[in-house]
């Protein structure tokens, strides 16, 4: 696999639904300033914000991208994404106060394009990353992109490996600037491993599609008390809402499945599917550890995932499917849009 992660917010009302567990002052969920679909992430507070990369660990070369808007410049050089190895904050990507962006690590000095290139504000940009961590790095292994175009290529052998770092990279610091308003939106990430998605995908946008109806199997018990219309209590669009609604199941290899609404435009490669399936271990105190799996039926054939342990809270659990797997071959949205999507219960 080359793609870890793909990420436009939408799905969420809360910073905590999504990715990060407790309280995080000042980074919220924006609804009226985004990219693409219904929402981005907006920063403005004084805490970095940790986004862990499933599947991280495997390669010292990531790729990501991400939409970036912001409302006024910063008042001095700053972090905007740290690329970091086991929390060890080891690659930055800057911003300047004329909106000049560069790379900085701890032992080379940052590499700015001059000033040839910066970034206005109110205005949404694509910016795309490519580090490969080294102590001498060969000529096109740290460059930066914005909306397609090549604005820095560090110089062949830069050191960009942290004494105390292993050599990769597992999470990212999306580092907010106080009274300041910054937003993203559209995230993906991928190594160089794997037979696709292994370098710069382009600007892309990550569109989010919701149950609208039941699959072929509705063997789970909604929260009403029967299994008539499983759907209406998994199709949440603005957010997970708890325990308010929900379908459950102790029975080992029940299924649920659902079709799903089509997806939206007409044109564009599909780097890949993420299915996100959210979960929780109902057992009173979160004893008795259950397992699940997500599921795919396409073409009247049912495809399982990988196993995943279902604790308390609520989790949401990411399933990356690059190719279909009915044929091995990538995605139409025809495919897409004639797909159920469900869960099973494993143990």
């Amino acid at each position: 696999m080359a793609l870890l992660l793909i990420e436009g917010f939408d799905a969420y009302s809360t910073v905590t639904d999504a990715y990060y567990p407790g309280a995080v002052a000042g980074f919220t969920i924006e609804t009226t300033i985004t990219n693409s679909g219904r929402a981005s992430l907006h920063l403005n507070a004084s805490n970095t914000l940790s986004m862990a990369i499933p599947f991280g660990g495997t390669s010292n070369e990531i790729y990501f991208g991400f939409a970036f808007y912001f409302t006024s410049l910063p008042s001095s050089l700053s972090q905007l994404v740290t690329m970091c190895g086991d929390h060890y904050e080891y690659f930055d990507l800057m911003i300047d106060t004329d909106g000049t962006l560069s790379f900085r690590s701890y032992i080379t000095a940052r590499s700015p394009d001059s000033g040839v290139n910066v970034l206005a504000v109110d205005t949404w940009y694509y910016i795309e990353v490519k580090v490969v961590k080294s102590n001498s790095i060969s000529a096109g292994d740290v460059s930066l992109r914005v909306d397609g175009v090549e604005w820095i290529e560090l110089d062949a052998a830069s050191d960009t490996l942290y004494s105390l770092e292993p050599a990769y990279t597992n999470s990212l610091l999306f580092w907010p600037q106080t009274g300041k308003d910054l937003y993203f939106d559209d995230i993906y990430i991928c190594d160089e491993t794997g037979a696709k998605n292994n370098t710069f995908l382009g600007p892309v946008k990550v569109a989010t599609i919701y149950p609208n109806g039941n699959g072929n199997s509705s063997q789970f018990t909604g929260s009403d008390a029967d299994s008539v219309d499983n759907y209406l209590h998994v199709d949440d669009a603005t957010g997970q809402d708890d325990d308010s609604s929900y379908v459950e199941s102790d029975t080992i290899n029940h299924v649920d499945l659902y079709t799903l609404e089509d997806l939206p435009g007409t044109t564009g490669t599909i780097h890949g599917v993420d299915f996100v399936s959210v979960v929780k271990n109902d057992v009173e105190g979160g004893g008795n550890s259950r397992q699940g799996a997500p599921v795919v039926r396409v073409n009247g054939t049912d495809y399982q995932g990988d196993t995943f342990n279902v604790g308390s809270p609520f989790t949401h659990k990411h399933h990356i499917l690059e190719d279909n797997p009915d044929d091995a071959a990538d995605w139409e949205r025809a495919d897409i849009d004639a797909t159920e999507f469900g869960i099973k219960v494993i143990a």
